[in-house]
């Protein structure tokens, strides 16, 4: 009996960084029907005080987490939840930091300040310490569950690693490529979306078939779809 109870409050935890393709999995996750919940706390200057008892409220309606701050607050909810299973994604750092800059240059929150440190939430500047911040984080995780490869599994989703990896890990029948999610050309496809559905009260319609010109093309349809008379 208390297995079971210890299951059911079981949680699938994403403590990887921005950037290491943790919306795919989130993507993949839900797809498959588990309820997941993303960041939260990114404008609280409290943040680093209230992160884990707000994470295990919002834990509490659902199966399973990813983002900004989870990967800090991950051995607080090892404790909080047993049996819970833990998901490093990752990517090869110079890729990563030239992302974050492409994503995140020249703003900051709350949470990066509290991972990087004061003055260095912004990666424009500070790309060195970001890798050698997010290098550090993933031996820590590595040495944490050392000795417990049932509840901890590193994945690549850039690379290639998918449900192939991460199916038998979670003890499910799934098999095959996770959905690829906010890429650069999804980024640039949401960008023209907003410009002209402000300059042209552009339509559903015509969001719809430049999502599609997109995704079935390849990115420089991005620049084509701006001669679609909207």
């Amino acid at each position: 009996v208390l297995n079971s109870l210890l299951m059911a409050k079981s949680k699938i935890i994403c403590i990887g960084l921005h950037k290491t393709a943790t919306s795919s999995l989130d993507v993949a996750l839900t797809e498959y029907g588990y309820r997941v919940t993303g960041y939260f706390g990114i404008n609280d200057p409290k943040i680093a005080e209230v992160a884990l008892s707000q994470g295990i409220e919002i834990l509490e309606d659902n199966d399973a987490a990813q983002d900004d701050p989870w990967y800090l607050i991950y051995k607080g909810l090892d404790l909080a939840y047993p049996n819970s299973r833990y998901i490093l994604t990752t990517r090869e750092s110079n890729k990563w930091i030239k992302s974050c800059v492409q994503h995140f240059g020249g703003s900051g929150n709350e949470v990066r300040r509290w991972f990087y440190g004061e003055g260095k939430d912004d990666p424009i500047g500070n790309e060195e310490h970001w890798i050698k911040t997010k290098e550090r984080h993933e031996a820590d995780v590595r040495e944490y569950f050392r000795k417990r490869p049932e509840s901890f599994i590193e994945i690549d989703i850039t690379a290639g690693d998918d449900w192939d990896k991460l199916g038998p890990f979670l003890g499910i029948d799934k098999r095959g490529p996770f959905p690829k999610t906010n890429t650069v050309s999804q980024r640039l496809h949401h960008k023209l979306w907003e410009k002209y559905q402000k300059s042209h009260g552009i339509k559903k319609f015509y969001y719809r078939l430049c999502m599609k010109l997109v995704r079935e093309v390849d990115k420089k349809a991005f620049y084509r779809i701006g001669e679609v008379k909207c």
